[in-house]
């Protein structure tokens, strides 16, 4: 192949894979936008299926994030999985709170 055209199809194919990477959140998981924290765990959630987790001494670390069958995994670098034990909600002193694994996230 003549090397004219293979950079313009690599970078083709490197656009595909990237974009395919993406999906972005369904409308009925709108309510898990944005930054949570509790006690041991900082998370971010973007409308475009992307977000940041943070715990431990790990650093925040940029993933894909896909909600379904009743959990939260982050998909990256950092793998983790959540178990959703309460979809967001508002309390009644008018917080934003979702718990996962047991823990307690506020919103940011």
């Amino acid at each position: 192949m003549p090397k004219r055209l293979l950079t313009p199809l690599l970078a083709v194919l490197f656009s595909l894979t990237l974009f395919s990477c993406q999906q972005p959140l369904e409308n009925e998981y709108l309510d898990y936008i944005g930054s949570w924290g509790s006690d041991r765990y900082s998370m971010e959630i973007w409308k475009n299926g992307r977000g940041v987790i943070e715990w431990g001494v790990r650093d925040a670390q940029e993933c894909r994030v896909i909600i379904e069958d009743n959990q939260i995994k982050f998909r990256g670098e950092a793998r983790r999985t959540f178990d959703i034990d309460e979809p967001p909600y508002i309390t009644t002193e008018g917080y934003w709170v979702m718990i996962l694994d047991g823990d307690v996230f506020y919103l940011h």
